[in-house]
Order: C-alpha cells, then sequence, then structure tokens
C-alpha cells in the first residue's frame, strides 16, 4: 500500500513539473507558430466581439485589447473602442458583456484600456485618460471605484487586495514623470514606489504647417461639433523622433509582486505588495545599433507625409535643418526592449528589437540570478497579422493567447486565438 502510495505522489508530482515546464518546453523550440485552436471559442462570433475593418480602416486605431485570468480558466478580454468587457468560459464562449459607453457607475465614459483579476476575486478596469479606476466582482457588479490625477498607462494585479499602476504625470513644457505606485483597492490608499522623469525637448522635431491650412482644419474641428479636442497648433505639427520609445513597463510576478523595468536599461526590480524591494535582475541583452539607413529611411517617410499633405516642397528641407540642429534626435541604440511581460510559469519575458520582426523575445526566469537567457523564441504569426502599435501575447497555462488580425479581400476579420503550445508545428 505504502509503495502505491509513494508511486502515485511520484507520478503526480512528475505530471505537475511537466505541466510547469510546458511553456518554457516551448520556448525552447525556438519558434511558437500561431495556429487557432479550433476547439476554443468556435461558436463566439469575433467580428460581432470586435467588428470588421475595411480596407481603408487602419486596425490600431480602432481595437486596444487587454486580458485577464481567472483561476477556473475563464477569462476577460477587453474592446476599448467598443467600451466594453467580455467575459469567456475556459472554452471561448461569451458568457457576459461587462459596460458600456456613457455615465454612470458601470458604464466607461472614455476607453477601457487595462482589466486585471485581483485575488481571483476582483475584475479591475481602469481608464486611461481620466484615471479612473472601476472595482467589479467577476459577475461584472459594480463594487467601487477610485480616481487618480493622472492618465493611467498600466496596471497589473498583485494580491491581498492591493494593484500595481503605471501613470503618466505631465510637467511644464515636454516633461513627463512615469509614476509607478501600488494601490489598495479597499481603502484607495496609494503608495509610491519608483518614478522617472522624461524630459522630451530635444525628441521631436517640427514640421511648419501653412497658417491658412490650419485655421480651416481648427473651423472644421468647431464645425464638427468637437468642443473637447485639443486645439491644434497654428504653425507647426510635432512628430515623436524616431527610436525613442523608451518607457516603464510594470508585470506580476506568480507569487504577486510587481515587477518593474524600464526599457532605456536592462535591470529589472521587483517589489512587495508593501512597496519594499525584494530583488534585482540584470538581464542580458543587446539593444540594435541606430544605423545612417535608419535614418535615411526616416526622411523618405517624411517625404511621402509632405506629399501626402499637399505641403509646399521647401517643407521637406526645413524638416532636414531641423534634424540637423537635433543631433540628439538619433540615439546610439534602440531601448533594451518594446515589451516587457511575465507568464504563468515564473518567466520573464523582453520583447526586443530585431532585425527579424517584433515578435522575438528572450526568456528570463523571474527567480533566476539573471545574466543570459534561457531561451530565444520568435513568435510566427503563420496567416495573421499583428496590430500596428500594440502587441497582445499572453502566455497562460500552457497556451498562448493573442488578439490579432485576419487579412481578407475587403479587409481585415479580428480573432482572437488560443495557441495550444502542445500542438505547434
Amino acid at each position: 500500500m505504502k509503495k502505491i502510495l509513494l508511486l502515485s505522489v511520484a507520478v503526480c508530482f512528475a505530471s505537475h513539473a511537466l505541466k510547469a515546464q510546458k511553456l518554457l518546453n516551448a520556448y525552447r523550440s525556438g519558434t511558437i507558430v500561431l495556429k487557432a485552436d479550433t476547439d476554443f471559442g468556435n461558436g463566439t462570433d469575433w467580428n460581432r466581439l470586435y467588428g470588421k475593418l475595411s480596407k481603408d480602416k487602419r486596425p490600431y486605431l480602432f481595437h486596444r485589447a487587454d486580458i485577464a485570468f481567472m483561476d477556473d480558466g475563464s477569462l476577460f478580454i477587453s474592446n476599448a473602442y467598443g467600451h466594453r468587457v467580455y467575459k469567456l468560459d475556459p472554452a471561448g464562449q461569451l458568457t457576459k458583456t461587462i459596460g458600456r459607453h456613457g455615465k454612470g457607475r458601470s458604464a466607461f465614459a472614455t476607453y477601457p484600456s487595462q482589466i486585471v483579476v485581483l485575488d481571483d476575486v476582483y475584475l479591475i478596469v481602469t481608464q486611461y485618460t481620466t484615471g479612473r479606476i472601476t472595482v467589479f466582482d467577476v459577475e461584472g457588479n459594480y463594487l467601487r471605484h477610485f480616481q487618480v490625477d493622472y492618465p493611467l498607462y498600466d496596471c497589473v494585479a498583485l494580491r491581498d487586495g492591493k494593484i500595481g499602476i503605471l501613470g503618466l504625470v505631465p510637467y511644464s513644457g515636454m516633461r513627463t514623470k512615469e509614476h509607478v505606485a501600488i494601490l489598495d483597492i479597499q481603502t484607495g490608499e496609494e503608495k509610491p514606489v519608483v518614478h522617472y522623469m522624461r524630459d522630451n525637448t530635444n525628441r521631436y522635431f517640427e514640421i511648419p504647417w501653412p497658417v491658412e491650412e490650419e485655421e480651416e482644419r481648427e473651423k472644421r474641428i468647431v464645425r464638427s461639433g468637437q468642443k473637447d479636442a485639443v486645439k491644434l497648433r497654428r504653425t507647426l505639427s510635432r512628430f515623436v523622433g524616431p527610436f525613442r520609445h523608451e518607457r516603464m513597463f510594470i508585470c506580476r510576478s506568480t507569487d504577486g509582486n510587481l515587477v518593474v523595468g524600464h526599457s532605456r536599461n536592462n535591470e529589472v526590480i521587483q517589489y512587495s505588495p508593501e512597496g519594499i524591494e525584494s530583488r534585482r535582475l540584470t538581464i542580458d541583452i543587446d539593444p540594435l545599433p541606430v544605423t545612417e539607413e535608419d535614418k535615411e529611411k526616416l526622411i523618405v517617410s517624411l517625404k511621402n507625409a509632405v506629399e501626402e499633405w499637399g505641403l509646399p516642397d521647401s517643407t521637406l528641407e526645413d524638416v532636414k535643418k531641423s534634424l540637423d540642429r537635433k543631433k540628439d534626435l538619433f540615439p546610439s541604440h534602440t531601448p533594451y526592449y518594446h515589451q516587457l511581460s511575465t507568464d504563468s510559469e515564473g518567466n520573464l519575458l523582453a520583447f526586443e528589437y530585431s532585425n527579424e520582426g517584433d515578435q522575438v523575445f528572450r526568456v528570463y526566469p523571474l527567480a533566476g540570478e539573471g545574466g543570459q537567457p534561457e531561451c530565444r523564441t520568435k513568435i510566427d504569426l503563420g496567416e495573421f497579422g499583428a496590430f500596428e502599435g500594440q502587441h497582445l501575447f499572453e502566455f497562460h497555462d500552457g497556451y498562448c493567447y493573442a488578439l490579432l488580425r485576419l487579412k481578407r479581400d475587403d479587409g481585415w476579420d479580428m480573432r482572437f486565438l488560443r495557441v495550444d503550445l502542445d500542438g505547434r508545428d
């Protein structure tokens, strides 16, 4: 009897160990092919949830989404521009729609940008532009809300009723403070953790804009009824400098700690839900150098923009002079990564700038000592296309989840995929 019991325990332990390594084993294969699991969401009308985009509509302008998981395999996905959060069962079938556009306790006046599930009890929804944080139960019933006085860029669930938030606090001129804090959803108490001042003064250049065209553009805004639109500058438009997408990232460890990184360097710091630093991790990653070819590509893209907008030929020369004046517009290299996330096995995923495309990441165990990555992995999109400016790849419990677009002759179809990594090609 004792031998049978010991054998059972050994088998269970081995099975658990294999499951715990499922994601890591998939990463080690070198390539993850996004081939949809046909058993997931096969009765869900994704076009109804996310709409169908025609050729002249750019997907990233209309769809932002986030995903959050429950312990039983249920999940929530958001559609920011639809002002909705959808709850799906573990098989991907729609069970509930939460929220609507408008005013009210359960409504979203602006776009619901980030969603998280906290302690498997609460659904937290943030709104970027207003700084509102709404707390629902996991059935979508409104419980309470909090308000911070700055835009919210990101949110992660920690533990014990605490969430981590990342906000952008505007200062004078072109300065912004990236602010990370921990918020108690019971009391509303906010504990600052770390911040970084970003000065973009020398990272922008100017494109002169004909005064008469700008005045007519302002008139069109007034006629369209957009009273609250930000007033356009009369003589110029600003373009952010290339290769300057340095910013903070926050994510969560499997034990509910806050993980903070900034793409200007290769150091990652963990904090407890009380805001106490617990460990530092230095990841080995080589940023790409910025080349003369990259600079020439920028000039070509600006030339195309000048022609598209019908601006005078002299505009391009003015832009080139502006580039020459701002020597530090071009850094020596790209940021260390463009996305930082964690998976359900406790791995840190750093999506790097790569000549192979944006879907390349390095894997680092958060419990390790840093240094060399465990492996380097590429995501093969297959027949799908990623959203420009947005990357939604979540690795959870042996699966990869992704919101992607499927190219059609008349536009794009939206697809929310689950990829079984055991069935990869």
